[in-house]
């Protein structure tokens, strides 16, 4: 082996090295507020037309990754990582259609008496991260899991309209801009599209709900190890 060849070698085993020793295991934290699509949810095949609160709701979630460094420079990563996370959201009105027209005795808009549509998620996600240098990155990616989706004691006046919940199959996509504050500290804003299967409830009848969120997310990931 020549002089050259061998420091190559060198060269190559210490970068080898390097990429062993890297902090690459992360946790991820986020917190912010998830904005609920409207919803239809159908009752015995007649489709009512949910609005909900506009102004959003808190959300929060945490995950544990790994990242896959690029090679042999650092310009696009792949993180691979496990989430879960809640949140619950707030119906406000309902245009009764069908046979929750009939049980309500209406077909006007008419408001909720509050409680909640409740959301349990876990999901497998991948995202890859691109370096545009001073420290800052952009994100992109997705996932797929499942979700609990729960309407807990949904009423108009005192009739009771839906109590139920649905293990259901989830999705979602997302982009991400982050800055590097830290060597192993990443604080980021990011926007997810998140929705899920029609969840199915039995609830005096056969119930069809929707689910879908634009979500709105401040955040943090730590590498440490």
């Amino acid at each position: 082996m020549n002089r050259g060849t061998f420091s190559v070698a060198i060269a190559a085993m210490m970068l080898l090295a390097s990429q062993a020793k890297a902090d690459n295991w992360y946790f991820q934290g986020l917190v912010g507020k998830r904005f609920l699509t409207e919803s239809d949810l159908t009752l015995e095949g007649t489709t009512s037309k949910v609005e909900i609160a506009t102004d959003g709701v808190p959300s929060g979630s945490a995950a544990l990754g790994y990242r896959i460094r690029s090679f042999p420079h650092h310009a696009i990563d792949t993180r691979i990582e496990i989430q879960g996370g809640a949140s619950e959201s707030e119906p406000e009105t309902i245009e009764p259609r069908g046979a929750l027209a009939t049980r309500l005795g209406t077909t006007e808009k008419v408001g909720f008496d509050a409680e909640n549509v409740h959301s349990i998620f876990g999901m497998v996600n991948l995202w890859i991260d691109y370096d545009l240098g001073a420290s800052w990155l952009v994100s992109a990616g997705g996932g797929v899991g499942t979700a609990y989706i729960a309407w807990d004691r949904a009423r108009q006046g005192a009739t009771v309209i839906l109590d139920d919940s649905d293990l259901v199959l989830a999705y979602q996509g997302g982009l991400g801009v982050g800055y590097e504050i830290l060597p192993d500290l990443v604080i980021s804003v990011d926007y997810r599209y998140f929705a899920t299967a029609d969840p199915h409830f039995s609830f005096d009848g056969d119930w069809t709900a929707e689910y879908g969120s634009h979500d709105l997310m401040f955040g943090f990931r730590y590498f440490f190890w």
